[in-house]
């Protein structure tokens, strides 16, 4: 959460004091929509987490082998994804 708060805060007043080019405020506006849908994901991934500690101890239909490939799969595309707004 605190990388948030931070381009919360950065990003106005880079916008407001640097006055940005055209291709410097779609970085920007991008950096925006990207932390957006990371904090979607989170908030979805949290949701599976906790219907998977509902279900418990109880039989499941079929074993869980969706859950795993599906971070692999996320980690594959969210990795190169993030790497342009890594400091």
């Amino acid at each position: 959460m605190l990388w948030k708060k931070k381009l919360w805060r950065l990003g106005p007043q880079t916008i407001a004091t640097q006055q940005p080019v055209a291709r410097d405020m779609r970085k920007i506006l991008m950096a925006f929509r990207v932390a957006n849908d990371l904090e979607r994901m989170g908030d979805l991934a949290a949701d599976i987490a906790k219907g998977t500690l509902r279900i418990g101890e109880q039989e499941l239909i079929k074993p869980l082998v969706d859950i795993p490939r599906m971070a692999l799969y996320i980690k594959m595309r969210l990795n190169p994804s993030c790497k342009p707004f890594s400091i």
